[in-house]
């Protein structure tokens, strides 16, 4: 009997770059050239190579916190929105600082690298596959000054709204929510000794290039984490698909529509930690050879909410949650809170996302017919990717990473 897990991760693949032959003496050098390297991403635009690894670092920071977790979910590309925008607010000597932290330059403008990053990363052609709504809430009664932030939001299309962080401002919020998604999925209230409040709504549609059909989709069991089993409904196909089986895992690439791909991760049994480690080396793996093979999926749907700031304070992004210089008020300010609501489905079509981030920021005034299958009836890992350039591997940029250890309240009614 087969019992485990499973995880959903989302991720754009940028193109990587390689860096020139160099001596010895000039490593240092061309490491510092190739950090600030522009990776290509469409014909008149461009994102800088050490903005992908500050967003790789992020999901890999998110990732460790959650891994103990029985199920998990969460976007890394929604909320580097409004983490690269709240990290862009800081200036002189501790915008070095943070930079240095998050390994890049301090020069980089990261309010348009988010803005150019929507841009990209919506998909081909046609009908956007992800779409990126922006708002930042200023608490009137604070020494936030509107102009600046006004500057930055230009950059990433953000709305901005200046009220009094009360009831009214909670009403607002909500109905937001329900301009970009069409229903709520966060139940935050503002406080009014947040200064500024920034969130970011993200949609994501894609279809599989080959759908399941609805009619051989009937009822299986998956076998949870802790021994139990879980009635759901399992989608079935026969498929001609790049597939591996491997000593710890079996993995299978679906294409989907606008340039995405749906990668799913199978570990062995006892294996799922020791993949999901690893996903990284994984996902740099070549392209494994077509075969054909009997997929088994569940159909299945997943909410969840997350607060983050606790375990991401803890690396790399620590000096954003310590009062820092900055360009959008005569006061220091530093993060408070950083939490991510998200909803997902995977259906015979393909998948679907919405994720809400949120960041709240204080001012230091304020108060503190095959051989080969693939039954996919237990935890298993998938990753929807966004191909840009084949040659490269590697530029990774996680759009949504969702784990499950137990499908007793997952399943469909």
């Amino acid at each position: 009997m087969y019992k485990k897990i499973f995880v959903v991760l989302m991720g754009l693949l940028l193109a990587s770059c390689s860096p020139s032959t160099v001596s010895e003496d000039d490593v240092e050098n061309e490491e510092s050239s190739f950090k600030n390297e522009e990776l290509e991403i469409a014909d008149d635009v461009k994102i800088r190579r050490d903005y992908v690894e500050f967003i790789q670092s992020l999901d890999d920071g998110i990732k460790n916190s959650m891994e103990d977790e029985e199920n998990f979910a969460y976007s890394t590309l929604g909320l580097s929105i409004p983490l690269s925008v709240a990290t862009n607010f800081a200036k002189g000597d501790d915008r070095a600082v943070i930079f240095q932290s998050l390994g890049i330059d301090p020069s980089m403008d990261l309010a348009k690298e988010a803005g150019i990053l929507q841009y990209r990363s919506q998909g081909d052609e046609g009908e956007k596959a992800i779409e990126y709504n922006n708002s930042l809430w200023i608490n009137q009664s604070k020494p936030i000054i509107p102009e600046e932030l006004k500057k930055d939001a230009l950059k990433f299309q953000g709305e901005v709204y200046a009220l009094n962080f009360d009831e009214t401002a909670d009403e607002k919020y909500q109905e937001w929510q329900e301009e970009v998604f069409g229903e709520t999925l966060s139940s935050r209230q503002f406080s009014d000794d947040d200064a500024l409040f920034l969130a970011n709504g993200l949609e994501f549609n894609a279809s599989f290039f080959n759908p399941f059909e609805q009619d051989d989709t009937r009822e299986g069991e998956f076998f949870n984490d802790n021994g139990s089993t879980s009635t759901v409904d399992m989608m079935h196909q026969k498929i001609s698909a790049a597939y591996e089986n491997v000593d710890n895992y079996e993995r299978i690439i679906l294409p989907m529509d606008q340039g995405f791909f749906t990668t799913i991760i199978l570990p062995k049994e006892g294996k799922f930690d020791e993949v999901l480690d690893n996903l990284k080396d994984i996902r740099r793996k070549d392209l494994p050879e077509y075969q054909t093979v009997q997929l088994a999926l569940p159909r299945m749907e997943m909410k969840q909410s997350v607060e983050l700031g606790d375990s991401l304070k803890e690396g790399p992004l620590a000096p954003l949650f310590e009062f820092y210089d900055n360009h959008i008020s005569k006061e220091q300010i530093k993060i408070t809170d950083i939490g991510q609501s998200s909803l997902m489905e995977l259906h015979e079509q393909g998948i679907s996302v919405k994720a809400l981030s949120e960041i709240s920021i204080d001012t230091k005034s304020m108060i503190p017919e095959t051989d080969l299958s693939m039954i996919v009836n237990r935890p298993f890992i998938l990753m929807v990717e966004k191909d840009v350039d084949t040659d490269h591997k590697g530029m990774n940029l996680p759009v949504y990473t969702m784990g499950i250890r137990d499908m007793t309240t997952l399943v469909n009614d």
